[in-house]
């Protein structure tokens, strides 16, 4: 119990640790719950909500409430749900005292939960229904985790490519749960707030990021790194902050979109084979596998994002224990990446470093690739420990 009582006055003191400015929930949430409340419905725009209208509908609450109100009320929300993650963590992975106490360490240093949190954002839900998921399949309640999946999908998309393990290794009661939950509420959206809305919704959120990448220094995705790099060797001037998509050429459009198949493959012949083998306690590795790939493929990886990089690094640390130096190596490595101050470290730099500061910013994208290929080390390991003692 003495970890979750830490976690818990660490979590509370967040704010004062911080200095909240919800930034993103009065320019989102708060703002599309107050147009629900008031008038049923609201309206998409640059700054606004990113989210199904379902999201404003079930915050829409909030909006009976004044800002001040309505940030504390969200702020116990995000305090809640990550202490309710740190207990998934240590109810479904933590196997000694010694561990517990790991996973601590590794939620109380989490940059992405500060983060989050200053800019009031939905992430620690999100990554409390993955960790609840996680739990759920490892006790064999197949449809319980699918749901909670589903659940997920609707608060943050790149939570859906955490199906693909259970896809990969035919786990169709929780990609049928997880399909019918997210179904279930689609439904509820639209008939709560029509078709007209949802276009909307297509249009600002998924066509938006169609052939176009934001090279803010926060968007720590692979297209997103990738065009930094070619802004700064190119004439123009940097867009390190500059929230405005920009036009992808299309050489490096598909050189990153090879990239990222590349890395979907690798998520998927590992899971097929482990399968194949029939290595079932390798799929928590999948899991955490596929939370890193998420981390890099998808258009847009705000930095709060790697909030959910919290579960990879405790099984690379985990594994890195037992592992010896070299793991040790690349994992401390890739937590101080996964953690890296990006704001301050640009504000380091001078303004015609432009190649070093368009780097910085991939710091996050690094580790994470970091944590995947300890991850895939480990899960060789796993697969060649089963076939060495079958008979």
């Amino acid at each position: 119990m003495a970890p979750v009582f830490l976690l818990t006055a660490f979590a509370v003191a967040t704010p004062l640790l911080v200095g909240v400015k919800n930034t993103d929930f009065d320019k989102a949430y708060h703002a599309a719950a107050r147009q629900v409340w008031q008038t049923g419905s609201f309206e998409y725009g640059y700054e606004g909500l990113k989210n199904l209208p379902l999201v404003a509908g079930l915050l829409s609450p909030l909006g009976a409430a004044n800002r001040e109100t309505a940030s504390r009320i969200f702020l116990a929300v995000e305090i809640g749900a990550y202490l309710a993650a740190f207990v998934a963590v240590l109810v479904g992975l933590a196997r000694s005292p010694g561990e517990r106490w790991l996973c601590l360490a590794l939620f109380v240093s989490c940059r992405a939960w500060f983060v989050g949190v200053r800019l009031g954002q939905l992430t620690p839900v999100c990554l409390a229904l993955l960790a609840w998921a996680f739990v759920a399949f490892e006790r064999d309640r197949r449809r319980t985790a699918g749901a909670l999946l589903g659940l997920a999908f609707l608060i943050k998309i790149p939570a859906g490519l955490l199906l693909l393990p259970f896809w990969v290794r035919r786990e169709m009661a929780t990609v049928g749960a997880a399909a019918l939950t997210f179904a279930a509420l689609l439904l509820l959206s639209v008939v709560w707030f029509g078709l007209p809305l949802h276009g909307e919704y297509w249009d600002a959120v998924i066509f938006q990021n169609t052939g176009t990448a934001l090279t803010a220094y926060n968007n720590a995705s692979l297209l997103g790194s990738v065009m930094r790099v070619v802004q700064a060797l190119g004439p123009g001037p940097e867009g390190l902050f500059r929230w405005a998509p920009v036009a992808v050429p299309p050489g490096w459009g598909a050189a990153v979109l090879g990239a990222s198949a590349a890395l979907l493959g690798v998520l998927w012949v590992s899971g097929a084979a482990a399968a194949r083998e029939g290595v079932r306690r390798a799929w928590s590795l999948e899991f955490a596998m596929a939370l890193c790939v998420a981390l890099a493929i998808f258009p847009v990886v705000w930095d709060h994002y790697f909030v959910f990089a919290l579960i990879p690094l405790f099984f690379v640390l985990r594994a890195a224990r037992a592992g010896g130096a070299p793991g040790w190596v690349v994992f401390v490595l890739s937590f101080v990446l996964v953690n890296f101050p990006l704001l301050g470290a640009l504000e380091a730099l001078p303004a015609d470093w432009r190649l070093l500061r368009s780097l910085v910013p991939a710091a996050p994208l690094i580790g994470v690739l970091g944590l995947l290929y300890l991850l895939l080390v480990q899960h060789r390991e796993i697969r060649s420990r089963t076939q060495s003692v079958l008979p």
